[in-house]
């Protein structure tokens, strides 16, 4: 059973400037650590579909402020986690806890660009807004900001059918960055 090999952690300044790889982690020497400020704390978290356990006894940190990269070989759990930590899935065993008070805002999109394809860019964002309740004096705004973020504000006009594969992963962030 493949296991994820490396957990890579960029602190935010970096992340923005598209670093090389700063720092690898192996996932047996994660383990909450005080000192850090962080948002979601995951205890001996462990998922399993039958016989396969997806995740096994994974304890980490998500630390505040920080873009967390999850790197591993097909079939390692990956996907499986970040569904944990937005809630989709349950864990079998272990915990996964705000360290706050509330849960932090998390954006989730799977690898498959699957798009309602006869929506516009925009329409689709708005969608997206208010399914995220992103108050509707702000839904403008928010749309435009993300479009502008992931350099897809051109194509706000455009049938999702008629976008590129590149423009779609785009349009992908931009729905995270949302919520």
């Amino acid at each position: 059973m493949p296991t994820i090999s490396t957990v890579v952690h960029y602190p935010p300044d970096l992340a923005r400037a598209r670093p090389k790889l700063r720092v690898q982690i192996q996932p047996e020497a994660i383990t909450p650590i005080t000192r850090v400020a962080s948002v979601i704390e995951l205890t001996a978290v462990t998922k399993q579909f039958n016989t396969l356990k997806a995740v096994d006894g994974l304890s980490l940190i998500v630390p505040r402020g920080e873009i967390v990269g999850l790197l591993g070989p097909n079939g390692a759990g990956k996907t499986t986690l970040l569904k944990l930590i937005a809630g989709i899935y349950h864990p079998d065993e272990g915990s996964i806890r705000p360290t706050g008070t509330s849960w932090p805002l998390i954006g989730f999109k799977s690898e498959r660009l699957l798009f309602p394809n006869r929506m516009r860019v925009g329409q689709y964002l708005v969608l997206v807004a208010g399914l995220s309740n992103i108050p509707k004096s702000e839904v403008g705004r928010v749309v435009f900001d993300s479009l502008t973020r992931v350099r897809l504000l051109s194509a706000i006009d455009k049938r999702i059918r008629n976008i590129s594969k590149g423009m779609r992963q785009r349009l992908g962030i931009a729905q995270v960055l949302i919520g």
